[in-house]
């Protein structure tokens, strides 16, 4: 089976997304009346305003990137791996801390056993 090229934008984007260093704003009611009626009337949206239509509901949107130095987003960025890190620590602790119980349990009947 043949493998098609990522695309690398897209997955840059992605992950601009999910950290929450490009953000996608809807726009208010007002300023949707308006674009509806700039798309009716076929004149272009305004830079850095996006239509998306899903079923029957048309939407509009823009991109909002936070004004960070590439300091500010690397600290950003080490400070949430660091959360990251502390949530796998944490189920970690708890499936060492289950596989214990469980093991003292076991132990505990296998001795109770013995004992009979």
């Amino acid at each position: 089976m043949k493998k098609s090229p990522v695309d690398v934008r897209e997955k840059l984007k992605s992950y601009k997304f999910d950290n929450e260093l490009l953000q996608k704003i809807e726009c208010s009611g007002e300023e949707t009346k308006e674009y509806d009626r700039l798309l009716r009337e076929g004149q272009p949206l305004p830079e850095n305003v996006f239509h998306q239509l899903e079923g029957s509901v048309s939407w509009f949107y823009t991109f909002h990137t936070p004004d960070l130095t590439q300091e500010e987003i690397s600290e950003y960025l080490a400070y949430r791996n660091l959360d990251l890190l502390k949530s796998i620590r944490n189920c970690l602790y708890f499936f060492v801390t289950i596989a214990v119980i469980g093991i003292i349990g076991w132990a505990m009947v296998w001795l109770i056993s013995l004992t009979i």
